[in-house]
């Protein structure tokens, strides 16, 4: 039947189904990773989560000195973020949960141009992370036009019952790609910068957005 059958009266030795295994080098890139990982957490939403797959790293790299090895990628890893605006674990389950399942969310959303706070109904599209934020980019059905939203800024989030309006992908990057954070939508202006010689060699391998020359 190509597969494993173990008996009741098995009284062998401790024994594991075949998984997925990785080698050493691939188990610390994990483990660096993971570090990176951490660095995006702003109240431990994402570590909740990955603990038992970094137990489980730990584990595969077995005893003495490689799981000594291991807890010293920790310590040897440092990797510094940029200011970040933290978001709620609550809200970001419930924006993921929603923007997945294809549900409506309700928004009490505060506009910070204008230090006004409004209810919205949006339909989720996709979520960005741009410079150490999160953003939802969302069909407003309060506006009826495609807009992102920091998540950091809404102060109440609830999942619908109404299926989210479908936007085809193609039409939700023509309008929002075009730029991020406050230049986001469809307006696009070009900026024409001058480097110095000497600061030209590496800034021409940055990357600021994917359409630059």
């Amino acid at each position: 039947s190509n597969g494993y059958r173990f008996g009741r009266a098995y009284a062998g030795p401790r024994h594991e189904l075949p998984g997925l295994w990785f080698d050493e080098a691939e188990l610390y890139s994990l483990l660096t990773a993971q570090q990176l990982l951490a660095g995006l957490d702003s109240d431990g939403l994402l570590s909740r989560h990955l603990q038992p797959l970094l137990d489980r790293i730990h584990h595969l790299l077995g005893s003495g000195e490689g799981s000594e090895a291991a807890d010293r990628i920790v310590k040897r890893v440092k990797i510094v973020s940029a200011v970040r605006r933290p978001v709620p674990s609550k809200f970001f389950e419930r924006v993921s949960a929603a923007l997945l399942s294809r549900q409506r969310l309700q928004l009490r959303y505060l506009t910070r141009g204008r230090g006004e706070v409004s209810e919205r109904e949006v339909s989720p599209q996709r979520l960005v992370h741009y410079r150490n934020t999160w953003y939802l980019d969302a069909w407003c059905h309060t506006r009826e036009r495609l807009l992102r939203f920091a998540l950091d800024a809404i102060q109440v989030a609830s999942v619908g019952d109404q299926r989210a309006k479908e936007v085809p992908m193609r039409q939700v990057e023509a309008e929002m790609d075009a730029g991020y954070g406050i230049y986001a939508g469809g307006q696009k202006q070009w900026a024409v910068l001058h480097f110095t010689a000497q600061a030209a060699p590496w800034i021409s391998q940055e990357q600021w957005h994917p359409e630059q020359q």
